[in-house]
């Protein structure tokens, strides 16, 4: 968005952070609706721009009334969607800085094309999960929700009171972030999006930076949500879960002991 200071000096409002907080991002998708042509704003300076050989003078500004922050774990930001790659959309969080949206953090509700839910182009609030070259972001809604985050981030005793709910209903995406890999037990249940098929398995994304892997099963798509249980942990840390709804509806422990009498 193009400010007009006087005749000879004018600037420019980023949509990352500049016009509004993170936690309005999405108001950037409808910016008719919030400015006209004509509009007094109250606007700081970040910086010059390079003078042109007429001497006109361009500025980067901000709207007064929003803060600045900085990229930081636990941070949320404003991300613009770039575009969707195979299991993730590529986004742009500040003029060099970009990150990425895991399949399973778009939504807290599991979708039939989770992908497809956020538009490119389209402006949307995340969190940051992970900082490093390619930041790793959320934009569920939970995640999103400062009240919620902190509850994740508090103590395992808020944890548990704020988010069991949640588990019961199979989804350890809050858990995960909080205690990572570690934190999953045998014979539980989890859900997932199928990620890749090859003759090891069925790999499964269920959360933050946890892959588990199935046997090799027929009629399944990429993408496609699967409830799964815990199989087995391996001293590396991997996860074997089983598709079978066998497995799933009754446990492996409690199928062994049925084959046994």
């Amino acid at each position: 968005m193009f400010i007009e200071l006087s005749g000879h000096q004018a600037g420019f409002l980023s949509a990352f952070g500049s016009i509004f907080a993170p936690e309005d991002s999405h108001r950037l998708n409808a910016l008719a609706k919030e400015f006209a042509v004509g509009d007094v704003v109250f606007v700081k300076v970040l910086r010059q721009m390079e003078q042109t050989a007429s001497g006109f003078r361009n500025f980067e500004l901000k709207l007064a009334s929003t803060c600045d922050y900085e990229v930081a774990q636990g941070r949320l930001v404003t991300a613009r969607v770039l575009k969707a790659n195979r299991h993730d959309l590529r986004v742009q969080i500040q003029k060099d800085v970009f990150g990425s949206i895991d399949i399973c953090e778009i939504s807290d509700a599991f979708l039939a094309e989770p992908l497809a839910s956020l538009s490119v182009f389209k402006y949307v609030a995340c969190r940051v999960l992970e900082t490093a070259e390619l930041l790793s972001l959320s934009a569920r809604e939970s995640m999103v929700d400062e009240a919620t985050y902190r509850r994740l981030t508090q103590s395992t005793v808020s944890y548990k009171k704020h988010f069991q709910q949640v588990e019961a209903q199979f989804d350890l995406r809050p858990r995960l972030i909080r205690f990572g890999i570690a934190s999953i037990n045998n014979d539980q249940l989890m859900l997932g999006y199928v990620v890749q098929m090859n003759a090891s398995g069925v790999f499964v994304k269920v959360g933050f930076n946890t892959t588990v892997r199935a046997p090799v099963q027929k009629d399944l798509r990429e993408h496609q949500l699967v409830l799964c249980r815990v199989v087995k942990i391996r001293e590396d840390k991997k996860v074997d879960v089983s598709l079978d709804p066998a497995v799933v509806l009754h446990g492996k422990l409690q199928l062994e002991l049925d084959h046994a009498y």
